[in-house]
């Protein structure tokens, strides 16, 4: 839609798309990152773009390609169209590649590493045969195949990672452009939240799930080859260790089946959660005016612990396997020595190290890496089924010539004719089960007529639109249209950018075609009082504007470009009379004369004007002519028109809208809006938020527990290896020289490894060791997981408790994508990625402490060359999570844009779609993603980069400890040697994982810090008064209303200045004013959206002095722009469950809505979209008729209906509410004709307060000249208002 300033592309070109194979081989390319990231804070502007390959333009032609041909390929084979087959076809390269490196590697060089390791050990042993020259050769080996699994490995990781970003970042686009496209049925299902919680959270999925893919197939393979290794050596004990890898093997299935069905239930409950979150977060304001906070943290409370309930059965399935690799890694030796001894073999060093050594390998890969594959390709399966059923809805049926209900084509030079639009007899329905919406309706008109287009709330004056549009399906008749199209909607809708940039919309700027557009949309007075006129940043939903403001850049955009057929949906109803009659002479009749102009209205006014006038009742045309003919059916739309003199000013803005001030009251705000940019929480992730995430658990006992028993496990690990080394040293000593035994009156003696104590009790202690291990794994895990869960549970509550009790100023400062992507993508890595993450980098951590300190016990001359790695891997540590940090934390700032174009996409896809401009839209998401892979790509180089360092550094202290073992060979023992080296291979995975975990853990720490972030958030006053101050229980009992010096500030702004008035209990009041006057800035000083200055009393209680709650619930708001929520009808009149069906189903007919509501618990769809927007009013109206609170505020709640609705709505308002005071702010001056007093603003200040009628007589008084603009017919209908109702007010008085 528009070009993200904040988020541009970088220019440079990927180094890694030029790397040489040696650059490419070390990682030699990102470097220089490296080297910048140290010296300062990286943000976008020092990063390359994505490589070309990765271009999310690029990738998703290619998947549309393959998307096309299976589509083609399924419909053959009357089958449905697979995902996983496209992506398997895009990929197929990097997968192959992938499994011949990674066959290659596991089948070769790993296997040859542990057969060296045992002619190593076993050329120590004291009567070894082994020359001096194998021995070296031996050594060498070990160490060279350390060093080729270790590039191998983190090029093929680095390869996978690469192939997520393919898979995630094509369904991405694909996905969005399939969004596009949904027909209004399938939108049904395509809610908000889903498509969030997809792009966030399901797609991620991808990220990481991919690396270890290959060794659902290697490991296996790679297992059988062991065994017959082993079977050499150990022959019949090798069955024990082999054993529980078959056992576990099927285990492995049944844990990837269950995670996927948790992670669907999770990903269902996420769904659900997002939806409600994002309606909470548009609709905040009226949430807050109406007190529903409470309610509504209740709804999202109950649908996290439906959340949290399948994440931790996810999360204990997690802990469990995790603590199997332990369990697994130890018992598997044990088993199959043990099964060795018992048969009558002895144990020597060699074949004992050979077999931990080989069962290492197996169980890291087998019970590990399969493990994370099994769970990962699971969790993928699910996503891809998500993304699959997106993909396969109901598109929008496009006017075709081919079309059996609907053709449509653009008019040529070639080709001369006239714009047209015929429908005969048209039937249509939103689906095939709803009733019609548009009946047997007929139409015919061409060449460049104004047709107007009237008729009562929810007679089907927008869907007659939306047939055009081909947003309605037809299922019955005919509709030709012949024409290019332009529309403007009937709520204004605008996204996050420049106001040029939505008028623009795409289009190329034509200075003096822009200027002209301006001129006519009485856009030039607003541009100038704007912080940087045109160019100013709005703000999400056109935040920053008011309501007139947003519809006049509306209509703008649809002026400004060149088309047949203008479909104008009540685009007069925002702006005041001047205005509106400005629009409607400059626009509609001039600037537009020559096009057919369709034109959705109430003004009835302006009827004499049109060329054609179609009214419509129940979805059919009541009657259709020129007005003359109208009137001669004997239709009493002239009456209507005296009731409607003036314009129908409704200000449709957002539903935020109502409390907040116009362009003058907010250049300052917007000037701080331009600005504005996400924290990027810069510097390191510290010690206190580690703590913090760790008390966020809130038990002691339970973080006690945690680290006891990490620290106690890693004893027993350490202890269990260590005893091995003991028994086959001592075996050894045994076999040469028959050494000692155990003299028991000697106990010291026990620390002696050359006793031998006899195999029963060397079998005993290590089964001890070996149980102690179990135990400790298994309480260890998932005791961890359950804590960590609980930090999750309470993270959320504090956030979303802090979110609901944030000012409104911060939702005006965040995009809603920016708010919704710490509830998804980061309490999503909060939830599931952190949690693993910190589990294995303190478990691995502790076991690489563990060797060092083991090396370093078995040869003093490897202290020094132990504490050097030391210190290399801290120094290289500390220069990758500098750089490593400010990437995530780039890339979680970029991924915030995405999100908030996809939803204003989505609100605004009638809009795009009717413009034609998907193809913008689809560009302006491409680039979005493109600017969050760049930082997401070198995120992934620098964490690769840094594994290959550490995975160097490990193989190059093992290369130091074997050439220490051969020049100092005296006195060391095969056991020993064993030991050492088999715990220092271990380390350098070890090592590895626990640093890369580690860095994954700081990394997501930053969403931690984010989270913790928004659990400070500054907070609105109390919501309970203070027992000594709370107002009566009966108040307020009158409804009398004082400002008295009242000021409001935004910024450096007073919107209101000393603004002084007073309404007498039962008055009504009205408040009129130009856009920008301050009269919404009232209603937020009255329900302290803002604070105010100065003092407002009701009923003489100071409100400043009682809680917020007690304020706002006890006066009732009937919002300009109705508000509904998804759930059920119910849900949305009485949230708190306070009243009985009865008293909901007297609102329900007293508003006239029983007909539409069969019964209270229908649903309401997302947005309220199966009501009409008029029907939407009538809810809220009911909604304040429940409350029956004496002080009523309306802000123009007559806007968006029809005379006779309007009619309607004020007699009800006038008997149900005839003992309240009721406050109105309009445009529309009939609707403040008949109240006991009108307050008319001007730039914040009360220029006129009186009865209209004593106003109306001076002739240069405010509100005489806001009549005057409405022309002298409606000024003497508006006068004549006002004067008989004073005269019959002063008559009963």
């Amino acid at each position: 839609m528009t070009k993200d300033k904040k988020h541009s592309a970088p220019k440079m070109e990927n180094p890694w798309s030029k790397a040489n194979p040696l650059s490419l081989l070390i990682f030699y390319w990102i470097w220089p990152i490296f080297r910048k990231g140290f010296s300062k804070d990286l943000d976008h502007s020092d990063l390359h773009p994505a490589p070309k390959v990765y271009e999310s333009e690029y990738l998703s032609e290619k998947f549309s390609i393959e998307w096309a041909k299976e589509c083609k390929i399924a419909e053959s084979k009357g089958l449905k169209p697979k995902l996983i087959k496209v992506l398997l076809r895009l990929c197929k390269w990097n997968l192959i590649l992938y499994f011949v490196v990674v066959s290659f590697d596991e089948l070769v060089i790993r296997v040859a590493q542990p057969i060296s390791l045992r002619m190593l050990v076993k050329s120590f042993e004291k009567n070894s045969t082994i020359s001096r020259q194998d021995q070296i050769i031996y050594a060498v080996a070990v160490c060279v195949c350390t060093y080729v699994h270790n590039f191998i490995m983190e090029h093929c990781v680095f390869l996978m990672l690469r192939t997520g970003v393919i898979c995630r970042v094509s369904c991405s686009s694909i996905l969005y452009q399939k969004i596009m496209k949904l027909s209004p049925n399938a939108r049904k299902e395509a809610t908000t939240g889903k498509m969030m919680n997809l792009m966030s959270n399901d797609l991620g999925r991808f990220d990481q799930g991919l690396i270890f893919v290959g060794y659902t197939i290697l490991a296996p393979i790679q297992t059988i080859i062991f065994i017959y290794f082993l079977w050499v050596e150990i022959s019949l004990g090798t069955i024990g260790g082999a054993a529980l890898v078959i056992l576990i093997m099927p285990l492995q299935m049944v844990n990837g089946h269950w995670t996927a069905k948790f992670r669907e239930n999770i990903a269902q409950q996420t769904d659900e959660r997002s939806k409600i979150m994002n309606e909470i977060v548009m609709a905040i304001r009226i949430l807050k005016m109406y007190a529903w906070e409470r309610p509504f943290t209740k709804l999202v409370n109950h649908i996290r612990r439906m959340e949290v309930k399948a994440l931790g059965k996810k999360m204990y399935l997690r802990g469990f396997y995790l603590s199997m690799y332990t369990v697994c890694n130890k018992l598997t030796p044990f088993l199959s020595i043990l099964l060795y001894v018992l048969l009558g073999s002895r144990i020597s060093a060699d074949k004992a190290f050979f077999t931990i050594a080989v069962f290492q390998i197996i169980i890291e890969n087998m019970i590990y890496y399969n493990s994370i594959a099994v769970n990962s390709l699971g969790e993928i399966w699910i996503s891809i089924q998500r993304i699959q059923q997106v993909l396969l809805m109901e598109e929008q049926k496009l006017q075709t010539d081919n079309d059996e209900h609907i053709t449509s084509k653009n008019m040529s030079d070639t080709e001369p004719s006239e714009p047209q639009v015929i429908l005969s007899n048209v039937t249509a329905r939103w689906s095939p089960q709803d009733s019609p919406v548009i009946s047997n309706f007929n139409l015919n008109v061409q060449s460049d007529k104004l047709v107007m287009v009237v008729g009562a709330v929810g007679s089907g004056k927008s869907s007659f639109l939306h047939v055009l549009l081909s947003e309605l399906p037809i299922s019955s008749g005919k509709c030709h249209v012949n024409g290019k199209m332009t529309y403007a909607s009937q709520e204004p809708w605008l996204f996050a950018g420049t106001v040029r940039e939505n008028i623009l919309f795409g289009e190329e700027f034509d200075k003096q075609l822009y200027d002209e557009v301006v001129q006519i949309s009485a856009l030039q007075d607003d541009l100038k009082q704007l912080a940087n006129g045109d160019m100013t940043e709005i703000g999400e939903r056109g935040m920053s504007l008011s309501g007139g403001q947003k519809a006049r850049v509306n209509l703008a955009r649809a002026l400004y470009r060149n088309s047949d057929i203008y479909l104008l949906d009540d685009p007069l109803s925002a702006v005041d009379s001047r205005v509106s009659r400005h629009i409607f002479d400059k626009c509609i009749k001039t600037f537009l004369r020559g096009k057919m102009r369709i034109l959705v209205t109430h003004q009835l006014q302006y009827i004499p004007f049109a060329d054609h006038v179609v009214v419509i009742k129940n979805g059919e045309v009541l009657a259709q002519g020129t007005p003359t003919e109208i009137q001669a059916l004997g239709l009493d739309l002239m009456s209507l028109l005296e009731e409607e003199s003036e314009d129908a000013s409704k200000r449709k803005a957002s539903v935020a809208k109502v409390q907040e001030p116009a362009s003058t009251e907010m250049s300052d705000e917007i000037e701080t809006l331009d600005d504005s940019i996400e924290s990027t929480l810069e510097g390191a992730v510290t010690f206190s938020t580690y703590w913090a995430y760790l008390r966020s658990g809130d038990s002691v006992f339970g973080l006690t527990s945690v680290i006891l028993l990490f620290t106690i496990g890693q004893i027993f690990i350490t202890l269990t290896d260590y005893w091995i080394s003991l028994w086959t040293n001592a075996e050894e000593t045994v076999q040469t020289n028959l050494g000692p035994t155990l003299d028991l009156q000697k106990p010291l003696d026990i620390l002696n490894p050359d006793y031998y104590y006899g195999e029963n009790a060397y079998l005993a202690v290590y089964g001890t060791l070996i149980g102690c291990v179990i135990l400790v794994a298994i309480t260890r895990s998932l005791t961890s997981f359950r804590y960590f869960l609980q930090i999750s549970v309470n993270l959320h509550n504090r956030m979303f408790k802090s979110l609901v009790r944030a000012p409104t100023k911060f939702f005006d400062d965040n995009p809603s994508g920016r708010i919704m992507n710490r509830f998804t993508k980061d309490i999503g890595s909060v939830d599931e990625l952190l949690p693993p993450s910190l589990y294995d980098s303190v478990e691995y951590v502790l076991q690489s402490f563990g060797v060092v300190l083991v090396v370093i016990w078995s040869n003093y001359f490897l202290t020094i060359p132990s504490l050097v790695i030391i210190i290399l891997v801290l120094i290289i540590r500390s220069v990758f999570l500098k750089t490593s940090r400010d990437l995530k934390r780039v890339e979680s700032q970029a991924k915030s844009p995405v999100l908030t174009h996809l939803a204003a996409s989505i609100q605004g896809m009638i809009t795009i779609r009717a413009l034609k401009t998907q193809t913008n839209a689809v560009n302006t998401f491409n680039k979005l993603q493109d600017v969050h892979t760049s930082p997401w790509f070198l995120f992934l180089a620098s964490t690769r980069c840094f594994t290959v360092l550490i995975g160097t550094l490990s193989a190059t202290y093992l290369t130091a400890i074997i050439i220490t073992f051969l020049l100092v060979k005296e006195g060391l023992a095969g056991g020993l040697i064993g030991f050492v080296i088999t715990s220092t291979i271990s380390l350098t995975a070890n090592l590895q994982w626990a640093l890369r975990e580690g860095g994954d853990a700081e990394n997501y720490m930053t969403c931690v810090a984010r989270s913790i972030e928004y659990t400070e958030l500054p907070s609105e006053a109390a919501w309970e008064s203070e027992p000594d101050k709370a107002p009566p229980t009966d108040w307020p009992k009158e409804g009398g209303v004082k400002f008295e010096k009242v000021t409001l500030t935004y910024g450096d702004t007073d919107v209101l200045k000393d603004l002084s008035f007073e309404i007498k209990p039962k008055q009504k009041v009205g408040i009129v004013g130009r856009t920008g006057a301050g009269k919404s800035s009232i209603i937020t000083a009255l329900f302290r959206i803002t604070e105010p200055k100065g003092n407002i009393t009701i009923d003489g209680v100071e409100i400043s002095s009682i809680g917020l709650h007690d304020l706002r619930k006890n006066i009732s708001i009937i919002p300009q722009d109705p508000v509904l929520f998804s759930g059920t009808f119910r849900y949305n009149l009485d949230p708190f469950d306070q009243f009985p069906d009865a008293d909901l189903w007297k609102v329900v007919e007293e508003v006239q809505l029983k007909d539409a509501v069969e019964a209270l618990d229908i649903p309401v769809e997302d947005g309220g979209q199966n009501f009409s927007i008029g029907q939407r009013q009538l809810i809220c109206l009911a909604r304040a008729l429940l409350r029956k609170n004496r002080l009523i505020v309306m802000d123009e709640a007559t806007a968006n209906v029809d005379p006779k609705t309007d009619a309607f709505i004020q007699a009800t308002i006038r008997d149900k509410f005839s003992e309240c005071s009721i406050i109105t702010i309009a445009h529309r001056l009939q609707s403040v004709m008949d109240c006991d007093r009108v307050l008319v603003m001007e730039k914040g200040v009360n220029k006129e307060y009186d009865h209209p009628h004593i106003l109306l007589q001076k002739e240069d008084g405010f509100l005489h000249q806001l009549v005057s603009y409405t022309g002298v017919n409606a000024s003497s209908h508006l006068k004549e208002i006002a004067k008989h109702h004073y005269e019959k007010r002063h008559t009963h008085a």
